[in-house]
């Protein structure tokens, strides 16, 4: 997660949100909502849990432009990830060895269909989408917002984690998708 630029994390948050369509496109029902414990999630329900987070780091994002635009310092479109930052989404690199557990607030329902929560991951991304040109223009790196594990992160990290995120919940679809196959 070395990005130079705003216009980066756009594109790599891009691919992987493609990655994951892709991966979820044609699988069946029954590997939808195959458990691969008692109180393990099912592809469905990680899905919708993408769709509760992304939601809240867009919203995040949002708020902390607002706080950068009343300072209105320019940006050249560069990313300005701190040190500090990479040094912890290094921690986080291998999903398998590394676990990390989910905040009730951002919990699967378990109630939502892939298709509605691919929806709202639409409904997000449109969002991210509208504040793009200011996030590439204003310099957000003062105004913080604290995540549980990263620390206090700028709008630009926390557009980073969108899309980390959501790759390492394509690895345990991956391993889902695995443990199906020979549970069959």
């Amino acid at each position: 997660m070395n990005y130079k630029t705003i216009g980066e994390i756009y594109s790599t948050n891009e691919v992987i949100r493609q990655q994951l369509k892709e991966k979820i496109s044609n699988l069946s029902e029954a590997q939808l909502v195959f458990k691969m414990s008692e109180n393990s999630w099912t592809i469905t329900e990680i899905v919708e849990h993408i769709a509760i987070v992304e939601g809240g780091m867009a919203g995040i994002c949002s708020a902390l432009l607002k706080k950068s635009q009343v300072e209105n310092l320019p940006n050249d479109g560069s990313a300005n990830l701190s040190s500090t930052f990479a040094e912890r989404t290094a921690l986080l690199k291998d999903r398998r060895s590394r676990k990390v557990e989910a905040p009730e607030r951002v919990l699967p329902s378990g109630t939502l269909s892939i298709t509605e929560s691919l929806a709202k991951m639409d409904e997000n991304a449109l969002t991210l989408n509208d504040i793009r040109h200011s996030l590439e223009n204003i310099d957000t790196q003062k105004a913080t917002f604290p995540h549980p594990f990263f620390g206090e992160l700028s709008a630009t990290e926390w557009l980073v984690l969108i899309g980390g995120h959501e790759f390492r919940h394509i690895d345990q679809i991956d391993e889902i998708i695995e443990n199906f196959s020979t549970h069959k």
